[in-house]
C-alpha cells in the first residue's frame, strides 16, 4: 500500500512537473507576436486575402483568442468575413518541440458575405480550388517558420461556428443586385482536409424559415453529400429568382423542405419532399382562374446538371388538392425560359374531387353540372413554360361512367379519349341516355382558340325519345322549382322562358344516328341527323328517317343569337300513314284518320314557351292523302248525327289534299275532300290548341242525299241537277269535341240562288 502510494504521488508530481513545462514553454512560444509574424502571414496567404485583427489572449487550456477578426475581400475593402472573436486552439506536446500547432477553429458571432457575380461565379470560388501550399491532409501540418524562431504548423482539422449571419448578395439576376440573410449562423466542420472529404453541419434561420444541413464534403473532388431541411420558407421573399420565368404573378406560398443532396458541381443527384401551403396565384393564361390557398405535395428524385441547366426527373409524386399525379422526364434551360419535356399520370379519381381541386372560376359552370364518375390519364407535355397552351403533346384520358347534367339530361360516358398537339379525339365513347347506349366518336381541334372546332359522329342502336324528352321535362320543373320565391312561395319566371341570346365559342359538326327510335309510339328507322354549328347558328342541313311506312327529310336552322331563340324547319314527309303521324303529336287525334299522306311544311318560329310559339308561329303545310279514312265518333259521328245520315260515321275518300297556312298562332285550312259519295273544300281555322273554326262546304252524292230527313230544306232547294246536294256546315269547338252546324246566313243566300235559279227557268222555259 506504502509502495502504491509513493508510485502514484511520483506520478501526480511529474503531472504538475510537466504542466508546469508546459506553461512555460507556451509562454516562451505562443506570444501575440509570434502569432501576428507566423500565423497571421500563413492564413493570409492561404485564403490570399488581407486579414486584420485587434487583441491577442492566450490561455494554456483554451488557446489563443484573436478579437475583431476582419477578413477582406479578394479585389476592394469590403468584409468577406468579420467575426467578434477568433478562438484557435493549439496542441500541448508539440510545444516540447519548441513547435505551434493549431488545429482548431471557433468563430463567435461571425458575419460571412457571400457575393454571386453577374458571370455566376462566387466570391469565395478560387478558394474550392486545391493550392496545396498552406494547408495538407491531417497529421501532415504545412510548417511556418519566421526568423530563427520555432516552427508554427497550422493544421485546421476542426472549425466552429455560433451566432453567426450570412449576408447573401445576387448580382447574376439583373441590374439590380438581390440581397437576402441567413440569421443565428450555427455550425461545424471536422478533421478538415483539402485531399480527403470531412464531414459538417450548419444551421440557420432564413428569413421567417429553419434551415439546416449536415453531411461531407470532399474540397478535392469538389464532391458534396448533405442532407438539408427548410421548414416555413416563404417563396414569395425570393421572387427575383423566378418571377421573370413565372407565367404569372405569385402571391402567397409557404414550403416545408427537406432533401439529400449527392454530387459536385457538374452534376447533382437530389431525393425528397416539399410541402407546399397557402398558395395564392395568378396565371397569365388563365386570367379569371386565380389559384386561391391551394396545398401541394411533392415527393422527388431528380438529376441535375449544373452546367447544362438540365434536370432529369426520375421521380415525382404529387398530391395538388388532393389530387395525386405522378411525373417523370426533363427540364431544360431552367435558369432561362424552361424547356419541359414530362409524362404526367393521374391514377383512377374521382371526377368530384377534381373538380374540387381546380380554381373555382374555372370550372363554376361544371360544379353545378353535378359531375361524378371518375377519370385516370397519361399526358405527355413538352415545349417552353411560358407557352402553357402549346405544352400538350399526348396523352389518354379514361373515363369510367363520368356523368353531368347537361341541359335537362344526365348522361353517363365511360371509353378513353386520346389527347394530341392539334386535337382532342375518342373512338366508340359509350354514353348512357336512360336505358339507350349511344356510341360516339368525336374530334376537338383549336381547344386554346375561340372559336373550338368539334366534329362528332353518335350513333345509336336504340334511341327512346319519349324517356329523353320526359327527362328534359323533370329537368325544367326541378329548374323552375328553384326558382320559387322563398319569401312569398311564389314561382318567378323560370330561366327557361327567357332563352338565349347565346354567344357560344364553339364550330360543330356533328352527326347523329340511331337504327330504331321511339317518338310517342310512332316507330322510327333509320334516323339521321346532321347538323352544323357556327357563329351561333345551328344548321340542320339534313334530316332523314323511315317511320309509318314511308320517308321523311329535312331541314332546318335555329338562330342561338335571338332572344327566344329564332327558328326555320323544313319537312317533307312521303308515302307515310297518317293515322299513327296524326295520333304521335296529337293524342287526341288517335284512330281518328288513316291514309296514306304526302305532306310538305315550311314553319318559321320564335320561343320555346308555348304561348310564345302560339304566337310567332308562321308557315306553310301543303298535304295530299290517298286511300284513306276518317274515322272518329266526334267528327265524322258528329257530322252525320247533324245531317241525319248514320252512315257517314265513317268516312272513306279516294284524295284528300289541300294546305294549311300558320299564321299568328292559327292554322289556316284550305281543302279539298274527295270521294265518291261525299266531296268538301273544307276553308278557315284550326288553332294550335286544337280549337275549331272551319266552313265545310259540303256536296253530298245522290245516294247520301236521298237519304236527308224529308222535311229538311237543304234536301228539297239544295240539290243540283245531278242530284248533288251542296250542305253549308259549320264546325266550331275543338278536335275532342267538334260542334256542327248549319251555317244558317250562307244557307239562306243558297236558298235565294237556288229560288232565283229556278225562277229564270221556269221564265224561260
Amino acid at each position: 500500500m506504502i509502495r502504491f502510494l509513493k508510485i502514484s504521488g511520483v506520478i501526480v508530481a511529474g503531472l504538475v512537473v510537466l504542466a508546469v513545462i508546459l506553461l512555460v514553454v507556451a509562454k516562451l512560444f505562443v506570444t501575440p507576436e509570434r502569432i501576428r509574424r507566423t500565423v497571421l502571414p500563413l492564413a493570409e496567404k492561404s485564403l490570399d486575402r488581407k486579414i486584420e485583427i485587434g487583441d491577442i489572449r492566450i490561455r494554456l487550456f483554451s488557446g489563443v483568442s484573436i478579437e475583431n477578426l476582419q477578413v477582406r475581400m479578394r479585389e476592394g475593402d469590403q468584409r468577406f468575413v468579420s467575426a467578434d472573436s477568433l478562438v484557435l486552439r493549439y496542441q500541448l506536446l508539440p510545444l516540447l518541440k519548441k513547435q505551434v500547432v493549431i488545429d482548431a477553429v471557433r468563430l463567435k458571432n461571425p458575419t460571412i458575405h457571400v457575393i454571386r457575380n453577374a458571370d455566376g461565379s462566387f466570391n469565395f470560388s478560387d478558394l474550392l480550388k486545391n493550392k496545396g501550399e498552406s494547408m495538407t491532409a491531417a497529421g501532415k501540418p504545412a510548417l511556418a517558420q519566421a526568423g530563427n524562431g520555432p516552427a508554427v504548423n497550422l493544421l485546421v482539422s476542426t472549425v466552429q461556428i455560433s451566432d453567426g449571419r450570412l449576408r447573401f448578395t445576387d448580382r447574376a439576376l439583373g441590374a439590380e443586385p438581390f440581397e437576402y440573410q441567413a440569421t443565428g449562423l450555427a455550425g461545424s466542420a471536422k478533421d478538415i482536409s483539402l485531399e480527403k472529404a470531412f464531414p459538417f453541419n450548419l444551421s440557420a434561420r432564413l428569413n421567417e424559415g429553419d434551415f439546416s444541413a449536415s453531411g461531407t464534403f470532399d474540397p478535392a473532388g469538389g464532391k458534396i453529400q448533405a442532407n438539408t431541411e427548410l421548414k416555413e420558407f416563404n417563396a414569395v421573399d425570393f421572387a427575383p429568382y423566378f418571377k421573370d420565368r413565372f407565367p404569372g404573378r405569385l402571391s402567397s406560398a409557404d414550403f416545408d423542405m427537406d432533401a439529400s443532396i449527392t454530387g459536385d458541381a457538374r452534376k447533382m443527384d437530389i431525393a425528397g419532399g416539399i410541402r407546399a401551403s397557402r398558395i395564392d396565384m395568378e396565371l397569365e393564361a388563365l386570367p379569371d382562374a386565380p389559384v386561391r390557398n391551394a396545398q401541394c405535395r411533392l415527393d422527388y428524385d431528380l438529376s441535375v446538371k449544373l452546367a447544362e441547366e438540365e434536370v432529369q426527373i426520375r421521380r415525382a409524386d404529387m398530391d395538388i388538392n388532393g389530387i395525386a399525379v405522378s411525373a417523370s422526364g426533363g427540364v431544360m434551360q431552367y435558369a432561362s425560359v424552361p424547356r419541359l419535356d414530362i409524362a404526367l399520370t393521374l391514377p383512377e379519381t374521382g371526377l368530384q374531387e377534381i373538380v374540387s381541386a381546380v380554381p373555382e372560376n374555372l370550372v363554376s359552370g361544371v360544379a353545378r353540372m353535378d359531375p361524378a364518375g371518375t377519370v385516370a390519364a397519361d399526358v405527355r407535355i413538352a415545349g417552353p413554360a411560358d407557352q402553357p397552351k402549346a405544352l400538350l403533346k399526348t396523352g389518354k384520358v379514361r373515363l369510367d361512367r363520368v356523368q353531368a347534367v347537361v341541359g335537362e339530361l344526365r348522361p353517363i360516358a365511360s371509353g378513353t379519349v386520346n389527347l394530341s398537339a392539334e386535337k382532342i379525339f375518342a373512338n366508340g365513347l359509350q354514353v348512357k341516355l336512360g336505358e339507350d347506349t349511344v356510341s360516339v366518336d368525336m374530334e376537338v381541334t383549336e381547344f386554346f382558340s375561340a372559336p373550338v372546332h368539334i366534329t362528332h359522329r353518335a350513333h345509336a342502336g336504340h334511341l327512346d325519345l319519349d324517356a329523353l324528352i320526359a327527362a328534359a321535362g323533370q329537368g325544367k320543373r326541378a329548374a323552375q322549382d328553384k326558382g320559387a320565391d322563398k319569401a312569398g312561395g311564389r314561382k318567378k319566371t323560370p330561366a327557361a322562358n327567357k332563352v338565349g341570346p347565346f354567344d357560344l365559342p364553339l364550330r360543330v359538326d356533328g352527326r347523329i344516328e340511331a337504327d330504331r327510335a321511339r317518338y310517342r309510339d310512332l316507330p322510327i328507322t333509320d334516323l339521321l341527323i346532321h347538323y352544323t354549328l357556327a357563329d351561333n347558328l345551328l344548321t340542320v342541313d339534313r334530316m332523314s328517317a323511315k317511320l309509318a311506312q314511308g320517308q321523311a327529310k329535312g331541314d332546318a336552322r335555329v338562330d342561338l343569337a335571338e332572344k327566344g331563340l329564332d327558328y326555320d324547319v323544313n319537312l317533307d314527309l312521303a308515302g307515310i300513314q297518317s293515322g299513327p303521324v296524326a295520333s304521335a303529336f296529337y293524342r287526341k287525334a288517335a284512330g281518328m284518320f288513316s291514309g296514306t299522306a304526302d305532306i310538305q311544311a315550311r314553319i318559321r318560329g320564335r320561343g320555346v314557351r308555348m304561348a310564345d310559339i302560339r304566337k310567332n308561329l308562321n308557315g306553310r303545310t301543303d298535304f295530299r292523302i290517298s286511300d284513306g279514312r276518317i274515322d272518329s265518333p266526334a267528327l265524322a259521328g258528329g257530322l252525320a248525327d247533324k245531317l241525319g245520315i248514320r252512315t257517314l260515321n265513317t268516312l272513306d275518300f279516294d284524295v284528300f289534299k289541300g294546305n294549311f297556312r300558320i299564321e299568328s298562332g292559327k292554322i289556316r285550312v284550305n281543302g279539298d275532300y274527295d270521294s265518291s259519295d261525299l266531296k268538301m273544300k273544307p276553308s278557315g281555322t284550326i288553332g294550335l290548341d286544337g280549337s275549331l273554326g272551319l266552313d265545310l262546304n259540303l256536296r253530298l252524292a245522290p245516294d247520301l242525299s236521298s237519304r236527308l230527313p224529308q222535311d229538311s230544306p237543304v234536301a228539297r232547294l239544295l240539290a243540283d241537277k245531278q242530284g248533288w246536294t251542296q250542305v253549308p256546315v259549320r264546325v266550331s269547338g275543338d278536335l275532342s269535341g267538334p260542334r256542327f252546324s248549319l251555317d244558317r246566313s250562307r244557307l239562306r243566300d243558297q236558298v235565294k240562288e237556288k229560288v232565283l235559279e229556278n225562277a229564270f227557268q221556269k221564265l224561260f222555259d
